[in-house]
């Protein structure tokens, strides 16, 4: 019986020790078969971009026998080694752009190193085009350029609890980097011909002006039917790779098998992100929960969404609305620093996903993905909305309530709500 990978994001380790690897290589062979040059994938967090980005990477090495009884294993594909630049801003620092450009040439240096390759400019946005050009040349053969999460220097400095000043700070921080970035990805333009791919990730979507202005053929697959199933897991593959772990959940839970999966497709199914009418589990929740045999929160208490919360509270946005939320196709695609609308970040991140889309207003209409997200979401803002740290009197409360509409006990109901509005400060309007 194989293992379940819940973090790894290794892809030969992966294969090599024995955990259970979903097969998504027909959608790399897509990719590298196309022959364009640049490509971009926009996914909320712990969906697999790393992953893909490490797979692509290994491919690209040429190491075929970790492909055995994988879709692209067979293709028609040379197996040669391609020189790789991996730029991972999980564990690039970006504290400011200083940092971020020195942190940026020390890995580009490390690339330099181990391919015996001297650099000799200084500047990192400098340095990547003269590493890109002696790679293709001393290997004559195009680079393969692949960039995990390219807005964390960016997104990662809003949204911060603190005074304004320092949000200030940050804020302008974040333009910095942001400027920094868009000069480093402007040097790739030039360097077509020494290109095989480039291939880009991240959680948010910048508009192409403030950060990929030059790659105007750049291919944007977040929103592409083809590449619907790209990550998470859709029910076919949950069931043909995980099938023997339902049996220990329903064994937990002392149900059928059937009841286990109806449950699980509940709390974890339901994240859509195109038109195609496909929807997926999330990979983390859904391997921890599988791993554990047991149903939680696993997605959204692996990060706490500051930034989101702190957006609702300033705004005053109707949570409760949050079941049918329309959004235009062009809201719904890119956003920047300073314009930031709620039902894109919300999107991206994956708080809300597609629920169905009319092509004639060209309109998306969003809704919670699942059990988890939908409870989570609400709990994690009501709590921070009244600054109530006692977590569990509101759950205790909460289960009150629904035991009292379970039994139709109206005098324990009216009980429970008065204590509940009793507690409401009298001078709140």
């Amino acid at each position: 019986m194989k293992k379940i990978a819940v973090s790894k994001a290794d892809f030969e380790e992966i294969i090599k020790q024995n955990f259970i690897y979903v097969d998504k290589t027909r959608y790399l062979y897509r990719i590298v078969k196309s022959n364009e040059p640049y490509y971009f994938l926009s996914r909320p967090r712990r969906f697999g971009k790393t992953l893909f980005i490490d797979t692509l990477e290994t491919f690209f090495k040429g190491k075929q026998e970790l492909f055995k009884d994988l879709y692209v294993y067979d293709q028609d594909w040379d197996w040669e080694e391609y020189p790789v630049i991996r730029l991972d801003f999980n564990t690039i620092p970006n504290e400011n752009r200083e940092v971020l450009e020195e942190s940026i040439r020390k890995s580009l240096n490390e690339v330099a190193e181990n391919y015996d390759i001297e650099i000799e400019t200084k500047k990192a946005y400098y340095q990547f085009p003269e590493l890109v050009k002696k790679l293709s040349k001393k290997y004559n053969k195009g680079v393969a350029v692949l960039i995990d999460e390219y807005d964390k220097p960016i997104i990662s400095h809003l949204g911060k609890d603190t005074g304004n000043d320092e949000k200030k700070q940050r804020m302008q921080i974040a333009n910095e980097n942001q400027e920094f970035l868009k000069i480093l990805y402007d040097n790739l333009k030039p360097l077509e011909r020494y290109l095989r791919l480039v291939f880009i990730t991240g959680v948010s979507k910048f508009s192409k002006i403030s950060i990929f202005s030059t790659l105007n053929n750049m291919i944007e697959i977040d929103k592409e039917p083809v590449f619907a199933e790209i990550m998470g897991y859709t029910e076919k593959e949950l069931y043909s790779y995980f099938g023997e772990f339902f049996s220990k959940l329903a064994e937990n839970y002392k149900m059928t098998v059937e009841e286990a999966k109806d449950k699980f497709r509940r709390m974890y199914n339901g994240f859509r992100f195109t038109e195609k009418e496909v929807k997926v589990y999330n990979p983390y929740s859904a391997g921890r929960s599988l791993n554990y045999s047991r149903l939680d929160n696993y997605w959204f208490e692996s990060g706490t969404p500051t930034f989101l919360i702190n957006l609702i509270k300033t705004n005053n946005y109707p949570v409760m609305k949050f079941d049918s939320m329309p959004a235009s196709a062009a809201k719904s695609g890119t956003f920047e620093i300073r314009t930031i609308h709620l039902e894109t970040l919300l999107f991206q991140a994956g708080y809300l996903t597609i629920r169905n889309y009319d092509k004639r207003k060209e309109q998306y209409y969003l809704t919670y993905p699942n059990k988890e997200c939908r409870n989570s979401l609400i709990n994690y803002i009501f709590a921070s909305m009244t600054n109530d740290q006692d977590d569990v009197q509101l759950r205790d409360l909460a289960e009150d309530v629904i035991d009292a509409f379970i039994a139709l006990d109206a005098q324990a109901l009216t009980k429970h709500l008065t204590y509940f509005y009793a507690q409401i400060p009298y001078n709140i309007q």
